[in-house]
């Protein structure tokens, strides 16, 4: 299923410019393949950048090595969720092809090593070392990353550099999703009581290693305040969410079940049945359909934090029909949240 309009400010139905891209493809992968050979016309590259730039200007793209294939060709949105949705279209709808795979993410470099060049500056990948602290609760990796190139750059342009590197080492969606809080230092980071120094390859390995090191999502009980009323809530949810898991998961349906509670906020036992009934069976309604991440009692109500897909109406009616159905009150907030950045844990 496409994912046709995007609901996002400014977006445009990308449908068109991509069924576009992959007609040009059928005749356009030839004089690709004849510019690798080096016999091919430099225009090529133009042509390229011209068909990626009418799905989106800010798209990037990128040709490198196969896993399976000679050749790929990834179209990035550079860590914007929104764009990611997009490039995840442009991936879905790629043709099968002999010669290329597609990919909606830059790709790690098979190698750690050699140099990056930035301008008069050059990046020994074997040089670079990351001080690692391994948050357990969100699955994911805290760097320091040191160069000792470092000295001799201004601070404004190091950001980019370590970015870059990041990429190559782990690949896009590698950093997304398991790199956590990043900065870059001037000293050397030591080993220590809750840090690690690491080679690039060292945290490779990690990364690649994640399956066995967290086998299941991290789950929590936590209490905060509610933002609107500053009453105590209760949130039980996934604390290690990765929305790249599910990039597609792109509308955020909050659903807010008021009750009558108690005094304190939290509801009676007949109260809280009455909700408990709601959520399983809206969730056994939907299936795979929706992502329920998250939800949280207290300051008279309960609610829910759903993901699903913007292109699937069917399951928005369903949990339209379902709150119309209940015997309480429901209120269903739906807002488009690439990125999951609404997620409260």
């Amino acid at each position: 299923m496409g994912l046709g309009l995007l609901p996002g400010e400014g977006m445009q139905d990308v449908g068109p410019a991509i069924a576009a891209f992959w007609r040009w493809w059928d005749q356009g992968r030839v004089e690709v393949l004849e510019h690798f050979e080096g016999h091919g016309e430099a225009t090529i590259v133009d042509a390229l950048s011209a068909r990626v730039d009418a799905i989106h200007p800010t798209l990037t793209w990128e040709f490198g090595p196969g896993r399976r294939r000679a050749h790929h060709l990834a179209v990035s949105a550079g860590g914007d969720p929104t764009l990611r949705v997009v490039a995840e279209r442009w991936r879905s709808d790629a043709p099968a092809d002999v010669d290329f795979e597609f990919y909606a993410a830059r790709q790690r470099c098979s190698e750690l090593t050699g140099s990056l060049r930035f301008g008069p500056t050059r990046l020994d990948m074997e040089n670079f070392r990351v001080g690692v602290r391994v948050d357990e609760s969100r699955q994911r990796f805290d760097l320091f990353v040191y160069h000792p190139a470092f000295s001799d750059v201004h601070e404004d342009e190091i950001p980019r550099m370590m970015w870059v590197v990041l990429d190559n080492a782990l690949g896009e969606d590698a950093v997304q999703t398991w790199i956590g809080a990043t900065e870059w230092v001037r000293i050397h980071p030591r080993d220590g009581e809750e840090l690690r120094c690491w080679t690039l390859a060292q945290l490779r390995e990690a990364v690649d290693d994640v399956a066995s090191r967290w086998p299941e999502d991290s789950y929590v009980v936590a209490e905060a305040p509610d933002p609107e009323t500053a009453e105590r809530l209760i949130f039980t949810g996934c604390r290690s969410a990765k929305y790249l898991r599910h990039p597609t998961f792109d509308t955020l349906c909050l659903a807010r079940l008021p009750y009558a509670d108690r005094g304190d906020g939290m509801p009676n036992a007949q109260e809280k049945a009455q909700v408990d009934a709601f959520e399983d069976a809206l969730l056994k309604a939907l299936g795979d359909d929706v992502l329920c991440l998250c939800r949280s009692i207290g300051a008279g109500r309960r609610q829910i934090w759903m993901y699903l897909r913007a292109e699937n109406g069917p399951a928005r009616r369903t949990l339209e029909e379902h709150a119309a159905a209940h015997a309480g009150p429901v209120e269903l907030r739906f807002s488009w949240d690439p990125g999951w950045r609404a997620y409260p844990l």
